[in-house]
């Protein structure tokens, strides 16, 4: 009995050692991670993000314009239109977002607004994609 007793404490300190030591890792990690975007580097990765959005828009905007004027559409190019569609608007909001947090000075920690980079950038990605294949299947392949 003594050794089922000694058994069960010596497992609750471990485990409870164990939650201890992941609880430090996870502030740590955090503590990392907000001291890792400061001063310089902070700004450089807003400008940088900045640059990204307004490329993948002017991409965007150049890749569906000869489709505008297209009497039919393959899937390829539909496929294109649509997922502009959803990219273009996503990344002007994300260009004006960008425009606040470097006027802040920090990013902004919203689940939205880090929705919304995925979605914008997947979407403009595939896109992307999209219309190379329209030209050549070899194209979107390679890209």
């Amino acid at each position: 009995m003594r050794d089922d007793e000694e058994h069960e404490r010596a497992r609750q300190n471990a485990e409870e050692a164990a939650r201890q030591a992941q609880e430090r890792a996870m502030k740590d990690a955090e503590r990392l991670k907000a001291e890792a975007l400061t001063g310089p580097m902070k700004e450089e990765v807003l400008r940088q993000s900045g640059l990204i959005y307004g490329g993948l828009i002017l991409i965007g905007l150049y890749m569906v314009q000869p489709f505008l004027t297209a009497p039919s559409l393959d899937a390829s190019a539909k496929i294109s239109i649509v997922a502009f569609a959803v990219a273009i608007p996503l990344l002007a909001a994300l260009v004006m977002v960008n425009r606040q947090e470097a006027f802040r000075g920090r990013l902004t920690p919203s689940v939205t607004v880090t929705v919304a980079r995925a979605v914008a950038q997947a979407a403009a990605f595939v896109g992307i994609v999209a219309g190379f294949w329209h030209i050549t299947w070899i194209a979107g392949v390679t890209f």
